[in-house]
C-alpha cells in the first residue's frame, strides 16, 4: 500500500522548501505523484477603501498574487527537478472558479488525492488566510491529512512514529489512513490518554486487538497509556511524543461545522497549535 498521488498546498510561502521535502520524503520511495498546489487568494477591500481607489487596490492583489505564484513555482521547479518522483505544478482560481477562502481550494483539489500536505499557521504571525487550511482540510476534505509544523526543518521522519488512540471512528480512520506510513516505520507507538482500566479492572481503551492487526502488516507495535490527568489530552500526547523522541504522530481529527462557526475539538486544537513534529490527521 503507497500513496501514489499527494497533494502539497504551497501558499504558505516562508514554508514551501520544508512542505517539499516532506512530501519528497513520502514519494521517493515509490515515485508518487506530487502535485504542488498554489490557491489564487480570494480578493479583499478593506473597510476604509472605496472607489474609485478600491479597483486599484484589486489590481494590486492580482499582481501581488501572480507574482507569488511564480516565486513558489521558481522553487518548485527547483527543488523537484531530477527527482525519482513525479512532479506536477498547479495553480487553481481564477474569475471563474472563485473561492471564498484558500482552505476552499485545497478542500476542492484534495478530492483525488491520497494524500494532502499542508502547513501548519499560526495565529497572528501568518496571513490570516492561512491560519484555517489544516483544521479545515483535516476535517472537510475526507483525505489523511499531514500537516508539517511551523518549526520543523526538513529531515528525514516517519522510523518512529506515534499513534493516538482512544478507540474512536477518528482515531480508526487515522491508524488506517496512515499504514502507507507504519509500514515504513522502524516503531510504532499505540498511546492513549486516561486509565487503563475502571474501578472494575474492565480496559477502559481497548488498543490490544488494534495493536495485534496492526502487528499483522508487519509492523514493530509497542502500546503505551498516558495516566497523567492534569494535563488537557492534546498536550500530554505531545509531552508524550518528546519524551518517546517520536518523529510522526498520527492521531484522529475532531471538529465540525456549526452556525457557520468552526469548532475544534480540544486534543485536535491543542495539537495543532503545540505540535514540533509533522501530524498525519483524519476525520
Amino acid at each position: 500500500m503507497n500513496f501514489t498521488t499527494i497533494l502539497v498546498n504551497l501558499n504558505n510561502e516562508p514554508r514551501v522548501p520544508e512542505l517539499i521535502a516532506a512530501a519528497a520524503a513520502i514519494a521517493r520511495p515509490t515515485e508518487a505523484h506530487v502535485v504542488g498546489l498554489y490557491v489564487k487568494p480570494p480578493l479583499f477591500m478593506p473597510s476604509d477603501v472605496i472607489l474609485p481607489m478600491g479597483a486599484d487596490f484589486y489590481e494590486e492583489q492580482v499582481v501581488e498574487h501572480r507574482a507569488q505564484a511564480e516565486r513558489i513555482k521558481t522553487v518548485f521547479d527547483r527543488l523537484t527537478h531530477g527527482e525519482a518522483y513525479v512532479a506536477e505544478w498547479r495553480i487553481f482560481g481564477d474569475a471563474r472558479t472563485a473561492y471564498e477562502s484558500i482552505a476552499d481550494g485545497v478542500i476542492d483539489q484534495s478530492r483525488a488525492a491520497d494524500l494532502v500536505i499542508v502547513s501548519q499557521a499560526l495565529d497572528g504571525k501568518d496571513s490570516p488566510m492561512l491560519t484555517d487550511i489544516a483544521e479545515r482540510v483535516a476535517i472537510e476534505s475526507g483525505r489523511p491529512v499531514l500537516v508539517i509544523p511551523s518549526v520543523w526543518l526538513a529531515r528525514e521522519y516517519g522510523r518512529d512514529v506515534a499513534v493516538a488512540w482512544n478507540d474512536s471512528r477518528e482515531a480508526t480512520r487515522a491508524a488506517f489512513d496512515a499504514l502507507p506510513l507504519l509500514e515504513r516505520a522502524k516503531k510504532v507507538r499505540l498511546i492513549t490518554v486516561g486509565e487503563p482500566t475502571d474501578s472494575a479492572g474492565k480496559n477502559t481503551i481497548p488498543s490490544a486487538e488494534v495493536a495485534s492487526t496492526l502487528a499483522r502488516h508487519g509492523l514493530d507495535v509497542e502500546v503505551e497509556t498516558v495516566t497523567n490527568a492534569d494535563r488537557h489530552t492534546g498536550n500530554a500526547i505531545l509531552s508524550r511524543v518528546v519524551a518517546d523522541g517520536s518523529d510522526l504522530l498520527v492521531m484522529g481529527a475532531y471538529g465540525h461545522s456549526r452556525m457557520r462557526e468552526f469548532v475544534l475539538g480540544g486534543a485536535t486544537r491543542d495539537v495543532l497549535k503545540n505540535m514540533t513534529v509533522p501530524v498525519l490527521m483524519s476525520h
